[in-house]
């Protein structure tokens, strides 16, 4: 009797044909699926791509998460040197559980190394040539023990935010290769036209000179939140069909990227590292990640004042490591620095001080609902969620608990504002503050938002119609309003240092623009800090056109208050000069504490000992400063400077 009938099966089948690689790929499946011995196991055969490498030829999966892979090679193929490639390394990087075969040979890796657990020949090769040859019976024992060895693994459950993080950032680094091949490739299929529309849509309404990889780059982290977002919100598994069903209503801009997932044409091998990252998120210690990500980390404030985060921001362990992963070049040359606890919480409690002061008189601070705030430059909105946190201590210690549903409702998502140009951190600040928001009892309703924008800060350009994305084209409406319209008592936040900055916005800068044949020459917010006659000035920095913005906000007030950390430059610089004539101009009192931190001038801390910066970075020293205008100093004074070296 034969013992062995799908293997003897599979060995007619390679001895029948002379082929390629593809040929042996329907026998090898036919295989799989008798030899394996558990029901929860579920293999899938990948199309092979015409160029470049994609998904591996068969993904294992086990109770809907990939266990592993089985890489397919031509039959002779020198197995040895193939599992060193750049091919396999990506594939073991997101799982050590790999099979690598000619179809004769059988490699089991279980190490991102690539080094072999087992290794078993199944025939020798002249056998192919003999009709009548059969297979050895200890050799397909052999075989069936690295199978089994193969088939054994478990999904593996995911507990702490920062395995998380590192989990979906090498899953996220995948995505990001295949996003921006689709972008160079130019295909006229549904699915690349609507990437290529969309990397348009952005370059158009957010930055000028965006490049296909900076796209790629932003696009694959805000698929990896908004999917994050969903589990999170839903608190069940989640599929690419029903993701966006359970995103919050109010988060339009994320509804409308999750068109990808919607298109018949999307190639195997995206759709493949999208079931991987959803794989991850939904074999995730549920319970644990809501721990490490909760504000509140198991109990309320027990004092007024106390803080529940601790020294840190809980989604910082999350956000730091994950960018760190994916790739840390680009998180240096985009200033993307978080700022820590205790300079956001000195800089918040400044400003509430100031607005309780009898020259503003707003008893509660942000809490009272005349105060209006604005974080210009939000990132993962660390600011914004400092800002909330302290309201809602603010009514629970003034025994105004039964007014918080209301208040987060008519104040904090109207009158709390947060403007980000990058849309990877937006979509986190959009995450934690609602995650803040529901940890503290508020249930989202129809027409309830965060009140964070994705935009561009330092430009007012108005929105050109594009009916395929209509929540960009609101959202950008919506900002601009803000921008430019809104009256804002309190400007905070810590804006982007970049003496290159890629902002060439007209509004902010001035110059020649040509309309209907006539060349019309404009101002720029940024002239009004230039000193007339002077070619060669280093104002175009983006800090600099940051506190402009801010001052312009300002100019629309009778009352207003700045409370940032920038690059600490203009506080001496010769250039700076009418900058900080224009500032004494318009504010009473401004209070700075410079905290220096610059290490390429060889400066000394107070105490004797070494100049460090709060960020990690060292060509440039940065400051905490108040501007505050009151509306009582007169015309022709100057504001008076309160200085503090640090």
């Amino acid at each position: 009797m034969n013992q062995n009938p799908a293997w003897d099966k599979y060995f007619q089948s390679i001895k029948g044909k002379h082929g390629t690689e593809m040929t042996y790929r329907t026998p090898l499946e036919e295989l799989l699926e008798d030899i394996k011995s558990d029901d929860r196991v579920r293999i899938t055969h990948e199309p092979k791509r015409e160029k470049g490498f994609g998904a591996p030829d068969f993904q294992v999966k086990k109770s809907g998460a990939i266990i592993g892979y089985i890489e397919t090679k031509k039959l002779g193929a020198s197995l040895d040197e193939l599992r060193k490639t750049p091919q396999i390394k990506k594939y073991l990087k997101l799982h050590n559980n790999l099979i690598l075969t000619n179809y004769n040979e059988f490699l089991l890796i279980k190490s991102d190394k690539g080094d072999v657990a087992s290794r078993v020949t199944l025939f020798y090769e002249h056998q192919l040539e003999k009709p009548r040859s059969k297979l050895d019976v200890n050799r397909v024992e052999e075989l069936k023990g690295l199978f089994e060895k193969f088939f054994l693994a478990e999904p593996e459950e995911i507990a702490g935010v920062r395995y998380l993080a590192t989990a979906l950032a090498d899953r996220g680094k995948v995505l990001k290769t295949y996003i921006l091949e689709e972008l160079e490739s130019k295909d006229n299929g549904n699915f690349s036209k609507f990437l290529n529309d969309l990397y348009a849509v952005f370059k158009e309404t957010l930055i000028k000179d965006f490049k296909e990889r900076e796209f790629a780059d932003a696009y694959s982290q805000t698929i990896i939140y908004g999917l994050l977002l969903a589990y999170l919100t839903s608190e069940k598994e989640i599929n690419l069909k029903h993701a966006s069903a359970v995103i919050p209503n109010y988060f339009e801009v994320l509804h409308e990227l999750f068109k990808i997932f919607t298109f018949q044409d999307r190639p195997g091998h995206l759709t493949w590292i999208f079931d991987e990252i959803v794989g991850v998120i939904n074999h995730i210690d549920t319970r644990e990640i809501k721990r490490e990500l909760s504000f509140y980390s198991g109990h309320l404030p027990l004092y007024p004042g106390e803080f529940v985060w601790g020294d840190h921001d809980p989604y910082y362990h999350f956000y730091e490591p994950f960018l760190r992963e994916f790739d840390a070049i680009q998180k240096q040359e985009k200033g993307v620095f978080y700022t820590p606890i205790p300079i956001v919480s000195f800089i918040v409690k400044g400003i509430e001080q100031i607005l309780t002061s009898s020259r503003f008189n707003k008893q509660g601070a942000f809490a009272n609902s005349d105060v209006t705030t604005l974080d210009f430059a939000c990132g993962t909105g660390t600011f914004l969620a400092f800002i909330f946190e302290r309201v809602l201590e603010e009514l629970k210690f003034n025994n105004r608990e039964g007014e918080v549903q209301k208040h987060i409702s008519e104040h904090l998502l109207k009158k709390v504002f947060g403007f980000e140009y990058l849309i990877a951190p937006y979509a986190v600040a959009h995450m934690k503050l609602s995650q803040l928001l529901k940890e503290a009892g508020y249930e989202f309703k129809g027409g309830d938002r965060i009140q964070v924008y994705l935009t561009d800060t330092l430009d007012r350009t108005k929105h050109k119609p594009m009916p395929v994305f209509m929540a960009l084209n609101h959202e950008g409406e919506s900002a601009n309003y803000i921008k430019d319209k809104r009256k804002i008592l309190v400007v905070t936040g810590n804006p982007p240092y970049n003496n290159r900055s890629k902002n060439k916005s007209l509004w902010m800068l001035g110059g020649k623009k040509e309309v209907k044949g006539k060349v019309h020459v404009h101002e720029g917010l940024l002239d009004s800090y230039k000193p007339e006659g002077e070619k060669k000035l280093n104002l175009n920095d983006d800090y600099i056109q940051f506190i402009r913005y801010a001052h312009y906000k300002m100019s629309q007030v009778e009352k207003g208050i700045i409370g940032i950390i920038t690059n600490n430059s203009y506080l001496n610089g010769i250039t700076h000069r009418k900058m900080r004539a224009e500032l004494l101009k318009e504010f009473d009192e401004i209070y700075i504490l410079n905290l220096h931190g610059n290490g390429n001038i060889g400066e000394t801390a107070p105490d004797g000992g070494k100049d460090e910066n709060v960020f990690p970075i060292k060509s440039v020293g940065v400051a905490v400063v108040f501007f505050v205008k009151t509306g009582e100093k007169k015309a022709d004074d100057d504001g008076k400077v309160f200085y503090y070296d640090c």
